[in-house]
């Protein structure tokens, strides 16, 4: 039937859910609490989807979206919420995440560490094909011609609206965009039918300078880089907070080395493991006249490459998909000082929590979450641990 239905919490991906006769309903641009009708049930992988979605009874946190595009653009999920309201729902989220991976309750933070929600993106990708540019619909490939993007920096919009007025008859497949701190710093990727062009940067290569806590990084097209600066250094300060100083730091996915270059100063030795050539030569550039840090060519996937002491103090901030198998199962059988892992997928981080707490780990705080990808369904998360 078509309703009324009320929804009653969020699920990952920021999707509305009702539990009805017929089964489990999710539906988009809700908020939990509102009373909605369905114009249609759609079936797909065993649960029903809602469209032509009408809020018959409104949240007293709705809110007009700030950005046009919001109810068709695949980028955001949660335009139609007050910021505040988003920040709550995202800890009950977090919270409901953990209870049903690793089946018990985690200490999470009763906040958000949070910042402005608009204006924080340093890069983004969209689509093109036919005269349009932008990003692609929720579970779709049709792409939703934008010419503006609230939550990107001001030289990427400016980048945006600068193409648009340009390409409007041939825009790239695809086009990474993705901005420095120095203005006017620039570096495009386009790819199409194969072919890449990289253009702008400060040099010829495509590069990028990024201040990040008062050093300067440089960035390759390719290279791994926080999108959200700001928030980015927030989790660096907090490391430096929670982490004990030690003789030897080990940062085991280090990108262009942004959290161990941060952290260099309170080390005997730190070293720096990364597996993407780029980012390895771009670390070993932002280490130049750093005396203690030892920049490593690694593949995390193969495990740990030495024995890890009891006085050692690790970071890991995986890709997406969380630890390696036997990464996981060496940092199982390792008891070193402090661990610090940082991830951007709660259910990933829900399975390597559940492994490393099974394995004899214990958190030595709450789990933080951080507001990395505002107006996203997605937080950054922050967990210390020790071996018992």
């Amino acid at each position: 039937g078509n309703g009324p239905y009320r929804i009653e919490s969020l699920a990952s991906g920021g999707l509305g859910l009702i539990r009805s006769p017929d089964g489990i309903i999710f539906a988009r641009g809700v908020i939990p609490g509102e009373l909605i009708t369905i114009g249609q049930l759609v079936r797909k992988r065993g649960v029903f989807w809602a469209e032509e979605v009408r809020i018959v009874e409104p949240s007293p946190d709705r809110t007009e979206p700030a950005c046009p595009y919001a109810s068709d653009c695949g980028g955001c999920d949660f335009h139609h919420m007050t910021y505040e309201r988003e920040k709550t729902e995202k800890i009950l989220m977090t919270r409901d995440t953990f209870r049903r991976i690793v089946g018990r309750d985690l200490p999470v933070s009763d906040r958000v560490e949070a910042l402005e929600p608009h204006g924080y993106r340093n890069s983004i990708r969209i689509q093109g094909g036919a005269g349009y540019l932008g990003y692609c619909r929720k579970e779709s490939n049709e792409i939703v011609d934008i010419d503006d993007c609230l939550i990107a920096m001001p030289d990427v919009r400016e980048e945006i609206r600068r193409r648009k007025a340009r390409n409007a008859g041939k825009p790239p497949k695809s086009l990474t965009i993705r901005c420095g701190t120095t203005p006017g710093a620039l570096c495009t990727i386009e790819t199409s039918r194969g072919a890449m062009v990289v253009a702008g940067g400060q040099d010829r290569a495509g590069r990028i300078t990024v201040m990040f806590l008062g050093r300067s990084y440089r960035v390759s097209p390719h290279s791994f880089f926080q999108v959200n600066i700001a928030i980015a250094e927030r989790i660096a300060l907090a490391m430096r907070d929670q982490l004990p100083p030690g003789p030897r730091l080990l940062d085991l996915f280090a990108g262009v080395g942004t959290f161990a270059l941060a952290m260099s100063d309170r080390y005997q030795t730190v070293t720096g493991c990364e597996i993407s050539r780029e980012a390895v030569e771009d670390f070993r550039h932002n280490a130049a006249g750093v005396g203690n840090v030892e920049v490593r060519e690694w593949d995390a996937a193969k495990g740990l490459r030495d024995r890890v002491a009891r006085e050692d103090v690790l970071i890991l901030d995986p890709p997406r998909t969380g630890l390696p198998r036997r990464l996981a199962d060496a940092l199982a059988h390792a008891s070193p000082a402090a661990l610090a892992y940082v991830s951007c997928d709660t259910p990933t981080f829900a399975r390597d929590m559940r492994l490393l707490l099974d394995s004899g780990y214990e958190l030595n705080d709450n789990v933080r979450l951080f507001d990395m990808f505002p107006r996203t369904a997605h937080v950054e998360l922050f967990a210390v641990l020790r071996k018992k």
